[in-house]
């Protein structure tokens, strides 16, 4: 028996999760609560800690969806 591929989005890149750190980082010092960032998510409050706090990696759809309330957007760039 064959597996089927998994539909699951992939973790987002280790760069591209250290920029959204800093981009949550300014949305709080912006007067953002997190709070406020996981309403608009859909998430718990707790998985944007985790996330601001380097504690875990978002899937990357979830990293688009905050990059979204933050105002922010994530893209992808050529190499080199």
């Amino acid at each position: 028996m064959s597996k089927r591929p998994s539909r699951r989005s992939k973790p987002a890149p280790p760069d591209a999760v250290a920029q959204l750190r800093a981009a949550i980082a300014r949305a709080e010092a912006g007067g953002m609560t997190r709070y406020a960032i996981a309403k608009a998510v859909g998430v718990d409050h707790s998985q944007i800690r985790r996330v601001a706090e380097g504690l875990t990696v978002p899937r990357l759809d979830t990293a688009e969806r905050i990059a979204a309330a933050i105002g922010c957007r994530v893209s992808i760039e050529p190499a080199g």
